[in-house]
């Protein structure tokens, strides 16, 4: 936005306006804003002032300043595409995303072709890692500019941050239609392949890449994350070594060896390089964590208890610089979801408004909750070995179908929870419909759902819920000294908050129980890695009951 496009100043006499559109034509921002402030106090009921005022703050960089005008403007102009706009902006570069998204949507409601507006509300569901409905706005603006290169890269990159691997697959490959040498994109297809078991053609893409002198280090890393997942160690140690050849201070190469296997003696050239980087204060919070959590693993390995954790705790620190954790939003967020579930009857729904509609091509679903690191990953490789069931993961979908919900009963907790609310979550089956896969039952190991198991039993009341239960201690230690990417899991960035958000699931937990414990399987993660054959029978019986 420029200078020029703030000279609204309806009510003023014509020295002043000259005046101030003099200093907007000198771009003398500080003295505008500070005359248009004098202007407003004497002209206290000249709107497009007040909105000039807003402007020259925006374009000032003052946001802060600006968000109050805005807000107020928005309620007396609520169809105002302008303030609408520039109010959900001030709200993004002040980094509040969500309260920027109802500004947004209210801004698409009046102009809903609006390429800017559909590509903002993309970003911002990107920002809150809601990466599917991100994909549902960013696909109408595709529609809108289909030959915008950029806005399919930004798409294609939206399909691979939500695991929607199949469409990021294809909107890499109609890019590179036009990009055929783009090491880039290859890379990041091959990443999408990866994770679709075509390990073959992903292999190939990352050597075309290597190929380039510009992609050859993010080549060879590419490439040992794709032998790694398919449990070829010797090669993927080979690739990261190459990377090292090149970079010898790759963080990604580093942390990468150490991730593959026990570290021991041999390994303390890799450790000293990566202490090195670890030191550099040059570098990101997120890098240096990265490494911090690498050599935390290292020092674990080597029996260096006092080390590691030393490490762990500076990791975890340079986490929370990168991303704060907001204690007290958690907070709301689990006393909402009592607040609102408190009155519902879960034995007594209506089915018709409650329950969504089952079609033939609907599956069986078995969704394995609790505290991240607790067991779900084994659980789902158990249950996902028998022929009739396909293990999907942590899918985002419920996530991402009831957040926004929820963010809105946390403005307004005094809105009663009605039956038809439930019925919205027909959207989760499709997306468990386009896994277009053959198994009658899937299972969603997303362990966060623990906080939506209201909604999944009011929506799906036949569904399994297996809820795996690990000791405390060992399931807090677990979350503190691994590094998560994912903005949603810095509560385990310090342990006193890891042990309140604790405090907090549990006490969740308990409150779902009360309501449909019979509907609940709880299954001790550590009898069932003590079994020889890893086996409950009392799941087994809990499974055939429910399926």
């Amino acid at each position: 936005m420029t200078t020029e496009n703030l000279h609204t100043n309806d009510g003023l006499t014509q020295s002043e306006r000259l005046h101030l559109t003099g200093l907007l034509t000198d771009k003398k921002l500080v003295k505008a804003s500070q005359f248009a402030e004098k202007l407003v106090d004497k002209y206290p009921d000249q709107t497009p002032l007040r909105l000039s005022l807003a402007l020259i703050y925006v374009v000032d960089g003052k946001h802060k300043m600006a968000l109050p005008l805005l807000q107020e403007l928005s309620n007396t102009l609520p169809d105002n595409a302008k303030v609408l706009r520039h109010l959900a902006l001030c709200h993004t570069a002040l980094e509040d995303h969500r309260k920027a998204l109802p500004v947004y949507l209210n801004w698409l409601a009046i102009e809903p072709d609006n390429l800017e507006a559909l590509c903002a509300i993309g970003s911002a569901y990107n920002m809150i890692e809601m990466h599917h409905k991100a994909a549902e706005y960013l696909e109408k603006a595709e529609a809108l500019a289909p030959a915008n290169a950029e806005l399919v890269e930004v798409l294609a990159n939206t399909y691979l941050e939500g695991r929607q691997y199949d469409r990021a697959e294809k909107h890499y490959r109609k890019l590179l239609l036009t990009r055929p040498d783009d090491g880039g994109l290859m890379l990041n297809l091959a990443d999408s392949l990866s994770h679709l078991d075509n390990t073959d053609d992903a292999l190939g893409l990352c050597d075309q890449a290597i190929a380039q002198k510009q992609h050859k280090l993010q080549g060879h890393i590419q490439k040992g994350r794709v032998l790694g997942m398919v449990g070829d160690v010797k090669s993927a140690r080979a690739q990261y070594r190459l990377a090292l050849k090149i970079d010898p201070g790759s963080i990604a190469a580093l942390s990468g060896l150490i991730q593959l296997e026990k570290i021991t003696a041999r390994h303390q050239p890799v450790l000293d390089k990566l202490k090195k980087q670890f030191s550099k204060q040059s570098l990101g919070p997120r890098s240096r964590a990265v490494a911090g959590f690498a050599l935390g693993k290292a020092e674990h390995d080597r029996g260096n208890s006092k080390e590691a954790f030393t490490y762990y705790k500076k990791s975890n620190a340079l986490q929370l610089q990168d991303v704060a954790y907001d204690e007290e939003r958690s907070r709301v967020w689990f006393k909402t979801l009592k607040h609102i579930f408190a009155p519902v009857d879960f034995h007594n729904l209506n089915p018709d408004e409650a329950h969504v509609k089952p079609t033939s091509a609907d599956k069986k679903l078995i969704f394995i909750v609790g505290m991240p690191r607790s067991g779900t990953s084994l659980t789902e490789q158990i249950l996902s070995s028998h022929s009739a069931v396909y293990g999907a993961g942590e899918l985002n979908a419920m996530n991402e179908i009831t957040d926004e919900l929820m963010y809105y009963f946390t403005q307004q907790p005094d809105v009663k929870l009605v039956d038809r609310a439930f019925s919205s979550i027909s959207h989760y089956m499709d997306k468990i419909i386009e896994l277009n896969v053959s198994e009658p039952i899937v299972i969603d190991k997303l362990p966060h759902n623990f906080m939506r198991l209201g909604f999944i039993r009011a929506a799906f009341p036949d569904a399994c819920i297996i809820h795996t239960n690990r000791d405390p201690m060992a399931v807090c230690w677990s979350n503190y000294q691994r590094f998560f990417p994912a903005r949603g899991m810095n509560f385990g960035n310090d342990l006193e908050t890891l042990g309140t958000y604790y405090k907090f699931y549990e006490d969740l937990m308990g409150f779902w129980r009360k309501k449909f414990g019979e509907t609940i399987y709880e299954l001790d993660y550590d009898r069932l890695t003590k079994k020889s054959r890893r086996r409950d029978p009392g799941a087994a019986r809990f499974l055939r009951a429910r399926i």
